[in-house]
């Protein structure tokens, strides 16, 4: 019998574990699966040990709160990998949590595959050296990953994004992005939905949402019967207003990810992550944003991230597809922020060719997400179950 570990840190992350899990389970039904993840993995795995991603955090203030919390749970794992055998622990993404994860792994006698690669193509190449000594492959998400790992020595191998699958099969279609959208040959008010989407996490969901509205009310002046949509996550229902108070600005809520709806926005002003990739797939105009909170931290990310871009599309692209910004939060930038991501979308708006264009030409960079000859998830499971195969025949 195959046993693997499992650990995804955020909702993202839980996701795309989950789909990983479905497909191992579809390849080899007698794996056992154990997991640290989400509500998705939680669903799927046969123990599931802890819900990691609802505490997930983002950037480098809100993790060292965590640090306490994380500590104890790795020393719980630790225990859990001397009392049991695996035939490979299978971190996803994380990096700060899964990277002690991978050592803990690797200390003990387990092979680790690392499925999607953390950003070192962003910031941070050095992490490629640690992962370097705790990591036997890596499989990648993104085209261009591969070649980095490779070029340190490091296994690496392109599977594709398993999102594109996703999408697609929600489609029920054999190209993402082809299904059920919005005509944005019509530029009434009556016709435009604006989709506001302000992150995943709770550190972004709080900090973002006042800006999202700010921005929201300028664009209702241009267009005021214009309906906004906001998306929320499921496990943090706290974060967001009443649907009372949402209906006075004009918003609506939904819970995400909510793809079909999504596919029917004529805009999307959109935090800068997976919701961005997920825009792109389906073929949503977007004006992607990010705030740095405490502002002194901004001045720093621009100092050690490596791209020109924040957004997957235009990184993928290799140019500004869709217009970006980022800033660093302050009362006054806030407040400049919502005007400049109302006039972006204004501008749009106002020009349905363009929105059409943009729908076009992002719908044409989903292709660059697929490997040949296999689906994303078939790939990565395949890999995964082919490298655990060719160990037991080593050890033989």
């Amino acid at each position: 019998m195959t046993r693997l570990f499992i650990s995804a840190g955020d909702p993202s992350g839980d996701i795309l574990a989950s789909l990983l899990v479905k497909q191992i389970k579809q390849l080899k039904p007698e794996a056992e699966i154990w997991a640290l993840g989400g509500p998705e993995l939680a669903g799927v795995s046969d123990v599931f040990i802890e819900d990691l991603a609802s505490k997930s955090v983002m950037g480098w203030v809100e993790p060292i709160r965590k640090l306490p919390s994380y500590f104890f749970l790795l020393a719980s794992i630790k225990k859990i990998f001397k009392q049991n055998k695996f035939d490979a622990v299978i971190p996803v993404d994380f990096y700060g949590f899964n990277i002690r994860l991978a050592e803990i792994a690797k200390k003990t006698g387990f092979k680790v595959v690392y499925y999607v690669s953390p950003q070192i193509w962003a910031s941070r190449l050095g992490r490629a050296d640690r992962m370097k000594n705790c990591v036997d492959h890596v499989l990648c998400l993104f085209p261009f990953e591969a070649e980095l790992y490779q070029n340190r020595s490091i296994p690496a191998t392109f599977v594709g994004h398993p999102i594109v699958e996703m999408l697609t099969e929600a489609q029920g279609e054999g190209r993402a992005g082809t299904s059920g959208q919005s005509d944005m040959s019509d530029p009434s008010d009556l016709s435009i939905r604006v989709g506001l989407l302000p992150g995943s996490r709770p550190g972004e969901i709080t900090r973002h949402l006042p800006v999202l509205f700010d921005a929201w009310n300028r664009i209702r002046q241009e267009f005021p019967k214009a309906q906004g949509i906001l998306y929320k996550r499921r496990n943090h229902p706290q974060l967001y207003p009443s649907d009372a108070d949402m209906a006075k600005q004009g918003i609506t809520g939904e819970w995400g990810p909510a793809y079909e709806s999504r596919r029917n926005l004529n805009l999307a002003l959109t935090a800068s992550g997976l919701a961005s990739l997920e825009n792109m797939i389906l073929g949503v105009p977007m004006v992607i944003y990010y705030g740095v909170r405490p502002a002194w931290l901004f001045k720093f990310v621009r100092r050690i991230v490596r791209t020109p871009f924040i957004g997957m599309p235009n990184i993928l692209a290799g140019k500004e597809l869709v217009r970006e910004m980022a800033w660093a939060m302050t009362p006054r930038n806030d407040k400049n922020a919502a005007k400049h991501l109302a006039e972006h979308a204004c501008g749009l708006l106002k020009e349905p060719a363009r929105l059409n264009e943009l729908r076009a030409r992002l719908m044409n960079l989903t292709q660059t997400l697929l490997p040949e000859g296999k689906r994303p998830r078939e790939a990565a499971a395949y890999a995964i179950l082919s490298f655990c195969d060719s160990l037991k025949e080593a050890a033989r």
